[in-house]
């Protein structure tokens, strides 16, 4: 069954929300998400209970520890899995540029890559992480 969903602006006082197409998705559908609070927030999340965990989950689990958060990456369309180191270092620069260009705390992380960025080059080059950032080349 399928039920009508009207499409409309929600705001809520202190986020920012930003969604971009990133190419993931064959559609051309936006796949590619960042949640943004003005200050840190508590934080929780729900993890797989897998033994094979993708590089963005292990990051995530890590940053999730402080209990607070101030930005989140997300994507859809791609798990991220079997990356291996490459993988880890992908997802952990994610999280720093991500905190660098929105001017967030280094340590511990304020923001975290549940999921990281499709392509295989570092994301400060990445067209899809910078375009979510609105940072130019």
């Amino acid at each position: 069954m399928k039920v009508a969903v009207e499409k409309r602006s929600i705001v809520i006082p202190g986020f920012r929300f930003s969604g971009v197409a990133c190419g993931i998705k064959p559609s051309g559908k936006k796949d590619v998400a960042l949640i943004v609070s003005d200050i840190p927030a508590t934080a929780v999340a729900a993890f797989t209970t897998n033994k094979v965990k993708a590089a963005p989950v292990l990051v995530g689990q890590q940053c999730i520890k402080s209990g607070r958060l101030q930005a989140v990456v997300v994507n859809s369309g791609n798990a991220n899995a079997s990356t291996a180191q490459p993988g880890l270092r992908l997802a952990r620069d994610t999280c720093a540029l991500v905190g660098q260009t929105l001017g967030l705390p280094a340590l511990p992380r304020s923001a975290c890559a549940e999921a990281a960025d499709l392509h295989a080059h570092r994301p400060q080059r990445s067209p899809s992480v910078r375009r979510l950032l609105g940072v130019r080349a």
